[in-house]
């Protein structure tokens, strides 16, 4: 059984001159034990953990830019943009 937990996906644009307070976002999803999970970046630090759980796992910290976290698909095939 292979899964993957996304534990921190940080989509923070530092400005020099201006640094605004990131937002968190979370979510926790079941999925099938052979899901397929996607994920696209646009900037950031991403962590991909994989555990014996099938189980979907998201914190993120997202900076002034991100507008967003979007996640779509189902327990079999799962995308986070």
């Amino acid at each position: 059984m292979r899964t993957f937990v996304l534990v921190a996906v940080s989509a923070m644009v530092s400005v020099a001159a201006q640094a605004a307070e990131p937002r968190s976002f979370s979510d926790h999803r079941v999925l099938n034990a052979n899901a397929k999970l996607s994920v696209r970046n646009l900037a950031g630090l991403i962590e991909v953990e994989g555990w014996d759980r099938a189980e979907f796992d998201l914190s993120a910290q997202l900076g002034e830019s991100a507008e967003q976290i979007e996640i779509t698909g189902n327990a079999a095939d799962l995308q986070v943009e």
